[in-house]
């Protein structure tokens, strides 16, 4: 069975306990104004929701470059024992793209040295400036370019499994995770990636729907006029599967998005975390006190809530969140008139 945690207080109410509210009763407790009686029906919301996936072709192109790059990385690094292994991660791999929107992330696990892999990083980069002929953008973590029309975040990590053997994340995360405990918290964060495989398989665990919600928040939070915000498709996909999780077997995606947007006008006690490949213990306890709190479900020392350095950024996702409930709200009542509804105009069209 799946552990998973929620922090419960009386005084958040983001958190309420198991047996208070299912979702829709407890969009409904904060804003009364919304009968049980009135309801658009989801089934719109969830056509569009599905809609939202990638094309074949997209997908087919994705592939394309992804085979383009691993093939450049080990011909390259195929004598010196350097390169162990390139894999895909992220939401190209997690079924939650969404169309026109998409790129790809690809791993680079390193076996020599330890990271940041500055070295390695300027290597690379000249590598795919000279044989794909395209600009690049790089950092600590890898560097960032478009082939084709295909986004690419191309990650180093640093290798933790033996040459020969076993091969699977899970393994990688583990050995991973018992190195990080070691270090410095100043030196944690460089190995973020290192963790990030399991990610896929977190994901795999979700059902289609926890996929089409995560969709649905991706594709709100890019036409909100927010800017800066640091990992938002993560930030959105995380918050669309924990929603997913509270509206259970009902599968009600328009309650679990009135979930999800009800979250982040409450963000300030949002506390959110997992335990699927980490225990609670294993949370410092500066981190799970710390709010909001939407932590990493691969690595308990990264809480996505505190990459954001200004407050303004949460200002403004409350107002927008306000702003689409109030939208829907009005849309059922138009509704309930015989009036149809536009649900990209709903989620896309602000001024």
């Amino acid at each position: 069975m799946i552990s998973r945690k929620s922090c419960h207080s009386r005084e958040r109410i983001f958190a309420p306990s198991e047996t208070s509210y299912s979702p829709r009763q407890f969009y409904i407790s904060l804003v009364p104004s919304i009968g049980e009686n009135m309801a658009l029906p989801a089934g719109q919301l969830r056509k569009f929701a599905q809609s939202l996936a990638p094309k074949r072709q997209e997908m087919k192109e994705a592939r394309q470059t992804v085979h383009k790059v691993t093939l450049a990385l080990q011909t390259h690094f195929r004598r010196r024992h350097i390169l162990s292994r390139v894999t895909t991660f992220g939401s190209f791999r997690k079924k939650t793209s969404i169309t026109n929107m998409m790129d790809v992330d690809m791993i680079v696990y390193i076996s020599k040295g330890y990271p940041p892999f500055y070295e390695f990083i300027n290597e690379i980069d000249e590598l795919i400036q000279s044989q794909l002929f395209v600009n690049t953008r790089k950092d600590d973590f890898g560097l960032y370019f478009t082939y084709k029309g295909t986004k690419v975040d191309l990650l180093l990590a640093k290798n933790f499994l033996p040459p020969k053997g076993c091969r699977k994340a899970i393994v990688q995360h583990e050995k991973a995770l018992e190195y990080v405990k070691s270090l410095p918290a100043s030196e944690r964060d460089k190995y973020s990636t290192s963790l990030s495989g399991v990610s896929v398989g977190f994901e795999k665990q979700r059902s289609s729907f926890s996929h089409s919600l995560s969709r649905l928040a991706k594709y709100w939070s890019k036409n909100v006029p927010v800017s800066n915000l640091r990992s938002p498709s993560c930030i959105m996909e995380y918050l669309g599967a924990w929603a997913a999780e509270k509206e259970g077997s009902s599968q009600d995606i328009l309650s679990g998005f009135r979930y999800l947007l009800t979250m982040i006008i409450n963000l300030d006690g949002m506390c959110v975390y997992w335990t699927e490949y980490y225990s609670v213990t294993e949370i410092p306890s500066s981190i799970l006190s710390h709010r909001p709190l939407l932590l990493d479900p691969c690595n308990p020392y990264n809480n996505f809530m505190t990459l954001q350095n200004n407050e303004q950024y949460f200002q403004q996702m409350r107002k927008y969140a306000r702003k689409t409930l109030q939208r829907i709200d009005e849309e059922e009542r138009s509704y309930f008139k015989g009036k149809s509804v536009d649900w990209k105009k709903i989620l896309s069209v602000f001024e």
